[in-house]
This record gives structure tokens, sequence and C-alpha cells, in this order.
């Protein structure tokens, strides 16, 4: 079962909940974004900086040796372990990059899944309203004919009494309003 076949299996009160628990949290989430956000980066400025502080030392510390070193093999040896040196740091410099790729992949992942939920739950209420609404109009249409017809009725009925009032007094037919009982 796939993340949005999860979301859909919720009946209408855990999506209600979910939807509730998700808002909560994209406010939290932003309220602290930005202290989050320079902590992290703090972090990650740090660990490279230490990283590349270790490759530098290792660096002097080869420079050393090969000032120390008589044979030609040992100073072959320093210079490949020295380029070796370069291409962990230049690999190193990618992991990094590749990492936060894959941390963005991974939020964005997360992201999505509470999405779906957000979207789920507005296509909800939207069904929600679109069905009151229909009722609403199914029950003013009912009430509008309703009224039609008792007006119909209402009308026949006070035109007969208006014609015999209207010949009891010697008036013009219309002339009498009557008043009605329900």
């Amino acid at each position: 079962m796939n993340a949005m076949e999860k979301v859909e299996a919720f009946d209408e009160h855990d999506l209600e909940s979910k939807f509730i628990a998700l808002s909560l949290a994209f406010k939290t989430d932003r309220a602290t974004l930005n202290k989050r956000l320079e902590l992290h980066k703090r972090q990650r400025d740090m660990a490279e900086k230490n990283v590349e502080n270790e490759f530098q030392s290792m660096r002097d510390h080869l420079c050393a040796l090969n000032l120390k070193a008589t044979s030609s093999d040992v100073r072959d040896l320093i210079s490949k372990i020295q380029n070796h040196l370069d291409i962990a740091q230049q690999a190193t410099s990618r992991v990094s990059g590749r990492s936060e790729t894959y941390g963005a992949v991974q939020q964005e992942e997360r992201v999505s899944r509470a999405f779906e939920v957000l979207v789920l739950h507005v296509d909800h209420l939207k069904r929600l309203f679109d069905k009151e609404h229909k009722e609403l109009e199914d029950t003013r249409r009912m009430l509008t004919d309703t009224r039609v017809f008792r007006k119909e009725i209402a009308s026949d009925a006070v035109s007969e009494d208006q014609k015999k009032y209207s010949k009891t007094f010697g008036l013009p037919v219309g002339s009498i309003k009557s008043v009605g009982f329900s």
C-alpha cells in the first residue's frame, strides 16, 4: 500500500484529525524555521571546516615528512598520498553536496505526504460543500414551488370570497381584500 492509498483510507474523523495535526505542525515549523535553519547551517559549516582542517593537517604532516625523506621512492609515495588526499577532499565536498540534496528530497517526500492529506481534506470539504449546496438549492426550489402552489390556491379561494362579498355588497370584484385564516 503506497502513501496515497494509506491517506485515502482515512475516514472523515481521521482525516480531520490529521489535517488539524498537520496544520499545527506547519504553523510550529514556520515559527521555528529560521532558528533551525541557522543552527543547521552553523553545524554544517563547522563540520566542513573541521574536515578541511583535518585535510590541511594531513598535508602539513606530509610536507614535513617529504622534507625529511631522503629516498626518491619515499618522496614519490608521499606525492601519491598528497594526490589521493586531494581526491579525497574533492570527494568529501561532493558527498556533502549530495547529502544536502538527499536531505532536501527526503523533506520533499515528507511534505508531499502531508500535502496529500491537506488536498484530501480540502476535496472532502468541497464535496461536503457541494452536497450541502445542492440540498439548499433543492430546499429552496421546494419552498418556492410550495409557495407558488399555495398562492395559486389562495388566490383562487380569495377570488371566490371576493366575488361572493362583492355581489353581497354590490361592489366591483377585486375591491374587497379578504383576510385568510390558516
